[in-house]
């Protein structure tokens, strides 16, 4: 089964799942701020290749205090 971080239905594109991850270095920062700079970069990257961001109308964003 794949994954898909973007799902387009009809006019419609769902994006989760998508974390502070950098993907273009392979690290996650340990800061909350720089993760969440980049959770929001993952997701508008996400979104620019089905849609135009400037359509956008609705965005949620949960953050889930996290253990270590």
């Amino acid at each position: 089964m794949g994954y898909s971080r973007a799902v387009k239905v009809k006019n419609l594109v769902f994006v989760s799942g998508t974390t502070g991850y950098d993907y273009s270095t392979m690290t996650i920062s340990d800061y909350l701020l720089d993760q969440t700079e980049q959770c929001l970069n993952n997701i508008i990257e996400a979104l620019s290749k089905p849609c135009d961001l400037g359509r956008c109308c609705q965005g949620t964003l949960y953050t889930v205090k996290g253990r270590r």
